[in-house]
């Protein structure tokens, strides 16, 4: 079910801190982000999956490396939201506990300098995050780009798995 609005306010507050960090090319804002592993020897408790193939990070360690990858492949970037909806499970309706996961469904615009060039960019993010005390941390996302993605940017350039051409 849609999140109430108290709830909506704080994932798309972390949401935005991600957004902006990314831009910023701040790891250690971004990782500040994501869910830690409380105990190296239990199971990875965050993962990220991209659109290609070999794009599949667990763990709290490979979620950083693929972080610090991805930081090196742009100079700068100003991305946004165009759209979002916050869930939260069913079972916390009518409860007097806050609910303590929730998924974001979104689409993400903007552009990103590569090699000096500004390029268009548009994709779509999808977001578990789990409530820790006040704070939402990121546990999933998944992001991929359309392979024509001029509806979500709002223009005609086009990407081939998520290459700018």
């Amino acid at each position: 079910m849609k999140a109430d609005s108290t709830t909506e306010k704080q994932v798309l507050d972390t949401i935005e801190s991600w957004l902006t960090a990314y831009g910023r090319r701040d790891v250690n804002q971004l990782v500040s982000l994501y869910l830690a592993e409380e105990d190296p020897a239990e199971a990875p408790t965050v993962t990220i999956l991209g659109s290609e193939q070999n794009e599949r990070f667990v763990g709290f360690h490979d979620v950083r490396e693929r972080l610090m990858y991805d930081l090196r492949q742009f100079e700068r970037a100003s991305l946004g939201l165009r759209w979002s909806i916050v869930q939260v499970p069913t079972s916390t309706r009518g409860s007097e506990q806050p609910p303590q996961v929730a998924w974001v469904a979104a689409e993400v615009s903007g552009s990103m300098m590569i090699h000096g060039r500004t390029m268009p960019m548009a994709g779509r993010w999808t977001v578990v995050l789990e409530r820790r005390g006040e704070q939402w941390k990121i546990s999933h996302s998944h992001f991929s780009f359309p392979t024509d993605h001029r509806d979500l940017a709002g223009h005609r350039e086009a990407s081939v798995r998520g290459r700018f051409v």
